[in-house]
Parts: C-alpha cells; sequence; structure tokens
C-alpha cells in the first residue's frame, strides 16, 4: 500500500472506531466495551502513522481528511473510567491517541492559517483574489466588515444578494453558492439559499444591485420555481374537502388556512408554504396519489407548496422515498389513501 492510501485508510480506521465507541456509549453510558479494544489497540498507531505523514506532505486531501475526522470528546473519561479492566495495550494506545488527535488537528489548521496568508478570514472556496475583490465592494459600501463579516444592520436579505452577485460572478454553481457563503457567514447566514426577499422591501437589496450593476439579479428576484402550482383538475368541493381532511387528522398544521391552501392549486399566486406536520414519507405518498397527473414538476412543485419541520422538503429524497413505496406496492396509510382517492372523484364530479 502506498504512503497516502495508508494514511487514507488509518483515518478511515479512526473514524471506524471512534463513531463505534460514541455509538455504544450512547445506547449503554459508562458501560466497557470489550469488542473496541482491538481497535482502540491500534488507535495511538494510527494516529501517529497520520501525524507523521503530513508533517512531511502537504497533501491537501489528506489535510481536508483530518478536519472533518469524527471526534470523540470523552475519550479521555472511557480511559480513566475503565483503566482497572482495560488491558495496559489498550490504555496506553488511548493515551497517545489523546495527545496526538489535538496535536493533529492543530497542525492543519496553522497550516492551513499560513496557505491562505492575505486571506484568512475567507473560508475555503473564497481564499482567492477573484472573491476577495468581489467582496470587498460590500466592505467598502459598509455591509461587511474587514473581517467580510456582516456587520450588524447588514440584513439576511443583503447577505442572500451578495451571495448571489459575487457566486454570479465566479461562475460558482447554485449549490456550491449558497453552501460557500453559508460556511463564511455561519454565525449570521442561518439558512442563506432559503432566504425570502418580498418585493415590497426591495429597498433593502437595491444597494446591493448597485454596488454589482455588473450581475442580472431577475433570476434571483424571479426564480422559475417560484410559481409552480398543482396543475391537476379541481373543484371548490374538492379543495375543502381535501383541506378539511388533512387539517383534522393533523396532517397540516392547524394554522393553515382556506385560502392559502388554495393557492397551492394557483398559477402566479405567492404564497407561504404549508407546514405538513406529518412524516415526510407521507407527504410523498399523498402528492403522488393525490395530483401526479399531469404535474411533469410534481416533486419540485412539492418542494415549493410545503415545508416539513421548517424546511423545504428535499426533491430528491421526496422522490426516491415513495418511488421505494410505489415499486413495492407498500399502503403506507389507508386514511390517506381514502383522502387522496376521494379528492379526485371530487375533482372529476363537475
Amino acid at each position: 500500500m502506498k504512503p497516502r492510501q495508508k494514511v487514507v485508510y488509518d483515518i478511515a480506521c479512526i473514524n471506524k472506531v471512534m463513531k463505534e465507541l460514541a455509538c455504544c456509549s450512547a445506547l449503554r453510558p459508562g458501560s466497557y466495551y470489550p469488542m473496541l479494544d482491538d481497535a482502540l489497540a491500534s488507535l495511538g498507531e494510527w494516529t501517529a502513522e497520520v501525524y507523521a505523514y503530513i508533517k512531511e506532505d502537504d497533501s491537501a486531501i489528506v489535510g481536508q481528511l483530518v478536519e472533518l475526522m469524527y471526534d470523540y470528546p470523552e475519550l479521555r473519561q472511557y480511559q480513566e473510567r475503565h483503566r482497572s479492566v482495560m488491558p495496559l495495550n489498550v490504555s496506553s494506545s488511548i493515551s497517545k491517541a489523546v495527545v496526538l488527535l489535538p496535536t493533529l488537528r492543530r497542525f492543519i489548521s496553522n497550516r492551513k492559517r499560513k496557505e491562505k496568508g492575505q486571506y484568512l478570514f475567507l473560508a475555503d472556496g473564497l481564499a482567492n483574489e477573484k472573491a476577495a475583490a468581489f467582496l470587498q465592494r460590500a466592505v467598502d459600501a459598509k455591509l461587511l466588515t474587514n473581517r467580510y463579516q456582516p456587520v450588524r444592520k447588514t440584513s439576511l436579505t443583503e447577505l442572500k444578494a451578495i451571495a448571489y452577485a459575487v457566486g454570479t460572478l465566479m461562475h460558482l454553481s447554485p449549490r456550491k453558492k449558497w453552501v460557500l457563503f453559508e460556511q463564511q457567514w455561519s454565525s449570521s447566514s442561518k439558512d442563506i439559499r432559503h432566504a425570502y426577499i418580498p418585493r415590497e422591501r426591495m429597498e433593502k437589496i437595491n444597494n446591493v444591485i448597485r454596488l454589482y450593476s455588473d450581475v442580472d439579479f431577475k433570476p434571483l428576484l424571479e426564480p422559475e420555481n417560484r410559481y409552480l402550482y398543482y396543475s391537476c383538475k379541481t373543484t371548490q368541493k374538492s379543495k375543502k374537502y381535501l383541506y378539511f381532511a388533512l387539517k383534522n387528522r393533523e396532517y397540516i398544521s392547524k394554522n393553515t388556512s382556506f385560502q392559502q391552501f388554495c393557492r397551492i392549486f394557483a398559477c402566479n399566486t405567492r404564497r407561504k408554504p404549508i407546514q405538513w406536520i406529518a412524516m415526510q414519507c407521507l407527504l410523498g405518498y399523498l402528492v403522488y396519489h393525490a395530483f401526479k397527473k399531469p404535474n411533469d414538476k410534481l416533486w419540485l412543485t412539492t418542494s415549493e407548496c410545503f415545508s416539513v419541520n421548517g424546511k423545504k422538503p428535499n426533491v430528491w429524497t421526496l422522490r426516491s422515498q415513495t418511488s421505494k413505496i410505489i415499486r413495492d406496492g407498500t399502503i403506507l396509510d389507508k386514511k390517506l389513501l381514502d383522502i387522496a382517492k376521494t379528492f379526485k372523484e371530487l375533482s372529476e364530479s363537475d
């Protein structure tokens, strides 16, 4: 095995035993786990090999793997608690790892600081001359500090507009754009990609639009998916039936109004997502049986019209979960299936 392959293997082994230890501790707190002794006896050696390698080789891949290594902060406590029954070689290995693991992480952290140089305060992926120059516009406009962090008065809406502008100028993919800036502004951004930009408060981002006049903000302000809706045939009677059936059986929030509910069937209508309070798989089950045809963007529409636990449901998860349920012929919820069938019957009755 080549040196780097061996180190990657060592890191995988460290992650595995740390996760197993954390899992066992969660299931049986305070217990000793002799089945982990063999792996823990090698933990110190694995850690030493990784440390020796990174001191000699500046591999970015290995450095990233070290940063992402699973951390079990109670390793020393586990050793102290069970020292009397723990084999000596296991205890010695843990002692070695307890010292080397934080040293390893500090070494990688310090190396990254040196590599970033003047871009120290920018997240990975943004630590370059191009990103710094684009962000400097927001710094000069007093929207960001000299460390590229939001000033107190900068709103989440403005941050979203800055992220969109800089990401567009750097030709970042949509997903990478939001991920990088959520990392950059971790203490302030919350979930920046889903921040709502209300039309009636456009003055909030007009300054940002002027700063980045070389960017087309139209896709941000009028995204293609904003007004997706279920285009299946409905009647007032079928919509009322579905609304009350879902609300009374506690599939949707009791705070959902009928007017709000009807907007999922209306084109070019601004809407607030309906809170689905049952399991997400049941949302996919209902949507498939009630709205499947003729909606060619069924799952994308669902992610725009509903929220689960306060967030947009993931399109791919919805699709894959529901496809498996349908493929297996599982009747996931008989009552929900009957509601969907009755809704379709009432929609066709007039």
